[in-house]
């Protein structure tokens, strides 16, 4: 009873109101009203894009480039001098700077014979005429730019083909960057007086351009971890899981390499992109599980299963945080999906993928179906060539 009693009242009051205090009022309230609604949607506007940033932060760079077959054979060569070295992680750097700098040809792969480190060649361009010195001299050249620009991965990279005056400057400009790398380009020119009459002109010293073109053979993550970059193979409707250099060259286990493995394994660095093999519908997603933890029991770690008609397809092993899909989204063949790690029972770090069929996803042998048998031709094509 008391509701009816304050509304008649307040009724009351409005009536004995002026209509010019009315007015004022209502206008008021309205302006009111649409204040509080912009709040609102200003609000809810801030906190969807907060979230997409937050997907985001998760997202890496990758680069599309493949090395070519001239290039992969100096990968254990490069890494015993990198790792001699305390770099072993920039592995995958040093090998796209060679591409880069000559496609693995010639004597001189990685470009050194101008490097203060070189000491048994006359410093000019192509004077090494031993491969592995070269590897050898190269990644000395690289660790210094390095430590120098306080591992600075882009200002390092450019400074290789600078030279380690560029990183001073860079520093002082405010970082590295194309514009940066221009302006010390012509500078240099202008001071040694050289002119060229191609592509860079008016920046003919060095290549302005060369962080640039290295880093489009490579895949850098979130924390910095870097990886080869590339593409997924495609093989017929089908992708390959990881980009074709290591598809082809890392695969360590396979169906049933031991007792009960249902997979395949490939031993590739934490922090590698892993892609979707199938179309599909992603219907399991684990994260959250650290990496370098193993748990001695039979334990996928973090994972994503696709399932793609009577087919399971599970990717495991993956860095936590990296995993980009969510359970109920459709993936396509060759989509990004999460970076490879160590999680759950692994011994090291690997991408495991294999394959459940049947109703119940029970594992057989027989679940080595037409794109494993594919793939696996397609790798022993790869090494007899």
């Amino acid at each position: 009873m008391a509701v009816p009693a304050v509304a008649k009242a307040a009724h009351t009051l409005w009536s004995l109101l002026p209509e010019e205090k009315k007015r004022w009022l209502l206008a008021f309230a309205g302006l009111s009203l649409l204040l509080f609604v912009v709040l609102v949607y200003t609000l809810v506007g801030a906190l969807l894009a907060s979230f997409e940033a937050d997907r985001d932060v998760d997202v890496p760079s990758i680069g599309t480039g493949v090395l070519s077959p001239d290039v992969m054979r100096y990968e254990t060569l490069v890494r015993r001098y990198a790792e001699a070295e305390g770099i072993g992680e920039y592995v995958p750097v040093l090998l796209a700077k060679m591409q880069v700098e000559t496609r693995g040809l010639g004597n001189d792969p990685m470009q050194s014979s101008e490097s203060g480190f070189n000491t048994r060649y006359p410093n000019v361009p192509n004077a090494i005429q031993d491969p592995e010195y070269s590897v050898e001299v190269g990644v000395k050249a690289f660790k210094q730019t390095l430590e120098m620009s306080g591992r600075d991965l882009p200002l390092a990279v450019q400074s290789y083909n600078f030279g380690p005056g560029y990183i001073a400057y860079a520093k002082d400009a405010g970082g590295h960057s194309e514009t940066v790398a221009k302006a010390f380009s012509l500078k240099m020119a202008n001071q040694l007086g050289w002119t060229c009459d191609d592509w860079r002109a008016p920046y003919c010293y060095g290549d302005h351009t060369y962080q640039k073109k290295v880093f489009d053979y490579l895949t850098v993550a979130p924390d910095g971890t870097v990886s080869l970059g590339g593409s997924s193979l495609a093989i017929g409707d089908l992708h390959t899981p990881l980009v074709e250099s290591l598809f082809r060259g890392r695969m360590t286990c396979g169906i049933g390499c031991y007792a009960g493995h249902p997979g395949y394994d490939w031993g590739v660095p934490i922090g590698t992109q892993v892609y979707s093999m199938t179309g599909g519908i992603v219907v399991k997603v684990v994260d959250g599980r650290a990496n370098n933890a193993p748990t001695g029991r039979p334990d996928y770690g973090n994972h994503i299963q696709v399932r793609y008609g009577d087919v399971q397809v599970t990717y495991a092993h993956l860095s936590p945080g990296t995993l980009r899909v969510r359970q109920g989204d459709t993936v396509k063949p060759g989509q990004p999906i999460a970076l490879s790690g160590n999680s759950g029972n692994s011994t090291g770090p690997h991408l495991h993928v294999d394959m459940l069929k049947g109703p119940s996803f029970a594992y057989t042998i027989d679940n080595a179906v037409r794109f494993f048998d594919e793939m696996t031709a397609s790798q022993q094509i790869a090494q007899n060539h």
